[in-house]
């Protein structure tokens, strides 16, 4: 799958040609599979450092993506 991920030092956003798979925000996690919520892929913020592991675990388990540290908010 090719995807493209963007950061803006506030939220993450991680897109295909079919659209957002996933977000990463101080208000929360979304982890999108076939147009909607992943098993487990959703959750309510304020975040924290803890749902930044969760998030990237379940990109990489539903989707098959390694988010990089890089993309990190600069907020946590």
């Amino acid at each position: 799958m090719k995807y493209e991920i963007q950061s803006n030092g506030d939220r993450v956003w991680i897109n295909t040609a079919d659209g957002m798979i996933g977000r990463f925000s101080k208000r929360g996690i979304d982890v999108h599979g076939e147009g909607h919520c992943a098993p487990g892929g959703c959750e309510p913020g304020p975040c924290d450092l803890s749902h930044w592991g969760r998030f990237k675990a379940k990109m990489l388990e539903h989707h098959g993506v390694s988010v990089p540290e890089s993309a990190k908010p600069k907020w946590l």
